[in-house]
């Protein structure tokens, strides 16, 4: 067999060969992740987890001081009425999500990888007793009122810091609460982290079904507020 002949068959073995490793690479990544579009969905659930951040960091801050005045009060509760009135479009995107989860038959997988990729047993287990990831985005798709009540749960705190003047005259400098109408659900756990561990599941549902894994804040927050059995 001359040179020219081995040549020929070493260059077309070796590209025969790296034809296969890059079809085996991207059946291996086709495995892991999706071609999927939600970047609408996650944008939505993105600014309503922002407003949501935002909100907690001003009741947070609030909440150190020995009183609140009633401007600062009414800053907060501004907020919360924003919040409150984007639950429909977040809803509406989580809908959205497990639609097209489903529809690509690849909910059951990320569920099982983002409950995996979570370390605390305890997180593990609330989760899997509340019917799993998917059960979990249904019902806060489904429940606009529970959702409301959780962000008025968040300025309760804060009720008894506000201070007003009752009167005209600048002697009067009594204490009013502002009351908020909210009835805590029974065992209910610190308020607002079921709605905070829906915004870090749908984000979870997200990153697992486009990139086949968590980012270091999504699990942060799945582990930070999904323990369910106290909420």
């Amino acid at each position: 067999m001359n040179t020219i002949i081995r040549k020929s068959i070493v260059t077309g073995a070796t590209a025969l060969i790296l034809c296969f490793t890059i079809a085996a690479t991207g059946a291996r990544t086709t495995a892991n992740t999706a071609d999927i579009n939600l970047s609408a969905e996650e944008q939505t659930i993105s600014s309503f987890d922002n407003l949501l951040s935002n909100f907690d960091k001003n009741v947070s801050d609030l909440g150190k001081k020995a009183a609140v005045t009633r401007v600062e009060f009414n800053s907060a509760k501004a907020q919360a009425d924003e919040i409150k009135k984007q639950i429909p479009q977040m809803q509406q995107a989580i809908r959205s999500l497990i639609s097209r989860l489903d529809s690509a038959k690849l909910f059951a997988s990320a569920e099982a990888k983002i409950v995996a990729a979570i370390r605390n047993e305890s997180v593990k287990s609330s989760i899997r007793a509340q019917g799993g990831v998917k059960r979990i985005l249904e019902q806060a798709a489904s429940q606009s009122n529970g959702l409301t009540k959780e962000i008025d749960s968040m300025l309760e705190g804060l009720t008894r810091k506000v201070s007003a003047r009752d009167g005209d005259g600048p002697s009067d400098l009594s204490l009013r609460a502002v009351r908020v109408a909210f009835v805590p659900a029974p065992g209910a756990g610190p308020a607002g982290d079921r709605l905070r561990c829906t915004l870090a599941l749908a984000k979870a549902s997200i990153e697992m079904a486009t990139k086949g894994e968590l980012s270091d804040r999504t699990r942060q927050r799945l582990e930070e507020f999904c323990n369910l059995s106290a909420v």
